[in-house]
């Protein structure tokens, strides 16, 4: 996420590096938000998509949940672009960048050109609540990188002004503030599993167990190949 205005103050993420293994990821820095997933060490990728389907339970009003499908620019992601789209789950004293404040559960999609470009987000109303069973899917085509529903509709994009096309895809969930519990599976059965997709086959391929785990402490994070379980 970019900025997150919560209980009278104001955070912006500062980009940090986090180390997992040979993989160097972002991490926001406000002091509570943290995240686990997986990610597809490559960047080969120009494309992302699985169904997503859990739960969260707030903690407070100013807690926000969010679980995404993300492409970024390089692996460590404070010197990168990045383009996701997923569910998000605020309280009454939350907000998101310049599109959302307060209550919320549904869909977003952030993008970020570069490094000290501006988060930018767009709320995607009307395809249910957070945690409901959706696939989730941003893909780069020619004009740039968009996002798209469940039915095939793009509803964001295309945008070409984020300097990347080949790419690092992550899915993954955040939490800010106290989250009481959340859970997500990736690739849920009867769902699409974790796939990435190359234009030069323009092929979607599934994500095996060349995706390595990443996470802050307090999460769970289940084994490849999908359906795997993001939780704390």
């Amino acid at each position: 996420m970019g900025k997150i205005t919560a209980a009278g103050r104001t955070a912006v993420f500062v980009m940090v590096s986090l180390s997992i293994g040979m993989t160097v990821l972002a991490k926001p820095a406000f002091a509570d938000t943290v995240q686990a997933g997986r990610f597809h060490d490559g960047q080969v990728d120009n494309g992302t998509k699985a169904t997503l389907s859990g739960d969260a339970n707030l903690g407070g009003t100013n807690s926000l949940a969010f679980s995404f499908v993300r492409n970024q620019a390089t692996a460590n992601g404070n010197t990168s672009g990045l383009y996701q789209f997923g569910w998000v789950k605020t309280g009454s004293n939350s907000g998101v960048d310049q599109c959302l404040n307060g209550s919320y559960s549904g869909g977003i999609v952030e993008r970020r050109s570069d490094p000290s470009g501006s988060y930018v987000c767009n709320l995607i109303t009307g395809i249910g609540n957070y945690g409901d069973t959706y696939l989730f899917t941003v893909k780069h085509v020619t004009d740039g990188w968009e996002a798209i529903k469940e039915n095939g509709t793009v509803v964001d994009g295309p945008h070409g002004g984020l300097s990347f096309n080949n790419s690092f895809s992550l899915v993954g969930s955040e939490k800010s503030n106290s989250i009481t519990s959340m859970s997500m599976t990736f690739g849920p059965n009867g769902g699409t599993v974790w796939k990435r997709y190359e234009a030069s086959t323009d092929n979607w391929a599934i994500v095996g167990n060349d995706a390595g785990p990443f996470g802050d402490p307090g999460w769970s994070v289940g084994a490849m190949p999908c359906p795997f379980n993001v939780s704390r």
